[in-house]
């Protein structure tokens, strides 16, 4: 398959993707998987396994979106590609979140939450730490959860109202606490 075509499937799925098909997204961008995989290009293979893997987490398989992802992270590594890495980690904590299985989760979390301080990715850093804050709630880990909500609002350079009120009310609780 010449690069043309996969680059013509990838933007298919991206197309599909932006229109909430995901399943339809999920089947291209395994197409493009598979024409990677026959032009040995293992970087940009496992980025469209990071690509599927999300596709298929937005289509409700959880399953298939972490053996998708799984392995991507090693290559990244092996790459020195920290960002993407980073990304493959989180790409299987949210599958893993979404199987119930929250201590593997918050472990591959925390190891994206660590690389993304690394290389300074402040907003990725936030959304992870603001995922691992919601696990560890769920979890009845009440003050690690507040401890990594704090720390999401402070990588964000912009605030939303909610996250304004969200600071202030943490704010509030640590007063209370004496945590302060």
């Amino acid at each position: 398959m010449s690069e043309a075509d996969i680059q013509l499937i990838t933007q298919k799925a991206w197309e599909a993707y932006q229109n909430e098909e995901y399943e339809t997204a999920a089947k291209a961008f395994a197409q493009a998987v598979e024409a990677l995989s026959a032009e040995n290009q293992s970087l940009q293979q496992a980025e469209m396994k990071n690509n599927l893997s999300v596709a298929l987490l937005k289509a409700g398989k959880p399953e298939e979106a972490y053996q998708a992802a799984l392995g991507t992270e090693q290559v990244f590594a092996s790459a020195g590609d920290l960002k993407r890495q980073a990304m493959a980690l989180a790409n299987l904590a949210s599958a893993l979140e979404d199987l119930k299985r929250f201590d593997e989760a918050l472990n591959l979390f925390n190891q994206s939450a660590a690389l993304f301080k690394q290389i300074s990715e402040k907003e990725m850093r936030a959304y992870v730490l603001q995922r691992i804050s919601t696990i560890q709630l769920r979890q009845g880990k009440r003050i690690e959860s507040l401890v990594s909500m704090d720390a999401a609002l402070e990588e964000k350079r912009k605030l939303s109202m909610k996250d304004r009120l969200l600071r202030s009310l943490m704010g509030i609780i640590r007063r209370l606490s004496g945590m302060n």
